[in-house]
């Protein structure tokens, strides 16, 4: 069962459970004041009447020492450390995450600078593995839109006063790639990595592109793990069409220039790729 989490600031960043791909609700909910409420709640019956409603609502629910809400601790790291934009990776025994971080939906804080925040999609079992694969391919080759995507799922709700989450969209989402996606492989301009979670393993991790892969394998505690790394710059993503023939530009100059490594077969891989997602595009935008 594929589960979302959040590493989301409200009153201060806090790990939150969000729901899960089997969960029916529409949305799910986490109110910061309720244990305020409940106090006044005890001398004022209109009070009561607010709370009582607000229990009633599905849940998010925040992370504690004691209770994790089925999430490894060797995610940790994911949560608390920088050094990544997408990884994909195995966490122990049958169970694998994939997380995006910087993530915005226009939240601001005081000063009113925007406030980033990360999600996180957990599967356990080779079902849930096979529907990571697929996703991390997604996000890699659709990183805009799925940024996008994700950030209208969670924000504030002023009405009632709490951070909301639209769980039924979200799985909506997720059901509708896992339907539709066909291909675990992704594009870069160093070449295809195949999106296979494995014991051990961090299938894909894609790095800042002011960071080495050495430095942030150390920052995810990865050392010794196999990683597949690249780096921000060289993703090839569908939905950036401009990007892409720049960096097709880029390659072309330094096949040029014999200043690449990789073998002919390699780069007619890549470029048949590219040109393949090019008119899948533009053939789109036609009907």
């Amino acid at each position: 069962m594929l589960k979302y989490y959040s590493y989301y600031s409200v009153g201060g960043y806090k790990e939150f459970f969000l729901g899960d791909l089997e969960n029916n609700a529409e949305y799910t909910y986490y109110f910061p004041l309720l244990s305020i409420l409940e106090e006044e709640a005890k001398s004022t019956e209109s009070v009561t009447e607010r709370v009582e409603k607000l229990k009633a609502l599905p849940r998010i629910e925040q992370l504690s020492e004691n209770n994790t809400f089925g999430l490894s601790k060797l995610a940790q790291t994911l949560f608390t450390e920088d050094g990544y934009k997408l990884i994909y990776r195995h966490l122990e025994g049958e169970v694998s995450a994939l997380a995006i971080r910087d993530l915005s939906n226009n939240a601001t804080d005081d000063m009113g600078k925007p406030i980033p925040f990360l999600f996180v999609i957990t599967g356990e079992g080779k079902k849930d593995v096979q529907n990571l694969d697929l996703l991390a391919a997604y996000m890699a080759n659709n990183l805009t839109l799925a940024q996008s995507k994700i950030a209208g799922f969670i924000g504030m709700n002023n009405e009632l006063n709490g951070l909301e989450f639209s769980l039924s969209q979200c799985n909506a989402w997720v059901n509708g790639i896992l339907e539709e996606q066909q291909t675990k492989n992704v594009i870069t301009t160093e070449g295809m990595i195949a999106m296979r979670g494995a014991d051990n393993d961090v299938s894909f991790l894609v790095f800042p592109d002011d960071w080495t892969e050495k430095e942030a394998v150390a920052e995810q505690e990865l050392v010794g793990k196999k990683v597949n790394g690249v780096a921000l710059k060289n993703l090839v993503s569908k939905d950036d069409p401009k990007k892409m023939l720049e960096q097709m530009e880029l390659m072309a100059n330094k096949i040029t220039a014999g200043k690449t490594k990789l073998g002919r077969w390699k780069i007619f891989v890549i470029v048949a790729s590219v040109i393949s997602l090019v008119l899948g595009i533009l053939l789109g935008r036609l009907f």
